[in-house]
């Protein structure tokens, strides 16, 4: 919906456009080059919970601290995580603690498929401890400028958890800083690959961003539902980003689009998470 409405800013009735009426209740669209703020919902308003697009700094902090052939050794930190992880995909057999795989196969299962137990065991092996990776990520924070956010999980699991939460605005920086890395962007982008473990068990992983490589066109609008007039195609595509989900931040989603030459950072937060997932995706 916002996407939509971009568009019409752009057109002869734009002065007829209501802005979009979505479930988040936090949202924001950037131009990833120039920083111009070109949708605004609340973009400040915290503490709002990122849950798992928290994965995004973890993969930033992995991509500016080792190579994608350094191996990386799974811990028993990350083996004590909550679904979804890669250990019960793959099972529990054929990822045992001390076993590695390569840097870039760990992002994959991060950003992909979301593996709250890779999160974990990129933060031992980047720091001593998840609590000094956890200042690794406030001080990368800082490093932003940004002042509505405080990390403590590199999963972003916020459960007991009062002081890990970001704001609309703060998570685009985020995003926008993720898409600047080519190799955390390159992963991001990706819809399906593979990951392979040190003693040979392989993972099929799909990225559950459902918008990636949509073109955000009329007909995407009919095709999920989204009732507006006089909708000029838009022909945004959706090129990255991160979902999330926790029971305290609801249905959290960052997309980074290409649009005619420009690169484009939604977030929406806080949306709903309905039976089909179709919400926060509609939303953005």
């Amino acid at each position: 919906t916002i996407f939509f409405v971009i568009s019409l800013s752009m057109t002869a009735f734009a002065a007829n456009a209501d802005l979009p009426t979505i479930n988040g209740k936090s949202a924001i669209v950037i131009d990833a080059k120039t920083g111009e703020i070109i949708y605004a919902k609340d973009i400040d308003a915290s503490p709002m919970y990122p849950a798992s697009t928290t994965k995004l700094l973890t993969a930033l902090l992995l991509a500016e601290n080792k190579k994608p052939t350094d191996l990386l050794k799974y811990t028993e930190n990350a083996a004590n995580q909550p679904e979804y992880t890669l250990r019960t995909l793959v099972g529990k057999n054929n990822l045992r603690v001390g076993d590695t795989m390569t840097a870039e196969d760990a992002m994959k299962a991060l950003l992909l498929f979301s593996a709250n137990d890779i999160a974990y065991m990129i933060a031992d092996n980047l720091a001593e401890s998840p609590a000094d990776f956890a200042n690794m990520m406030n001080d990368k924070i800082k490093s932003l400028g940004l002042k509505h956010t405080h990390f403590v999980t590199p999963n972003g699991l916020d459960n007991g958890i009062d002081d890990h939460y970001t704001s609309a605005y703060d998570l685009a920086i985020i995003t926008r800083e993720a898409y600047k890395n080519s190799w955390e962007s390159k992963v991001m982008g990706t819809k399906k690959d593979k990951v392979e473990i040190s003693n040979g068990a392989i993972a099929y992983i799909e990225n559950r961003n459902k918008l990636l490589g949509q073109k955000i066109d009329t007909a995407f609008a009919d095709k999920v539902g989204i009732d507006l007039e006089q909708v000029p195609a838009s022909n945004a595509v959706s090129i990255g980003g991160k979902t999330g989900y926790t029971a305290k931040s609801g249905r959290t989603l960052t997309n980074v689009f290409e649009k005619d030459g420009r690169v484009l950072i939604g977030v929406v937060m806080k949306s709903v998470y309905d039976a089909n997932d179709t919400y926060v995706f509609n939303d953005m």
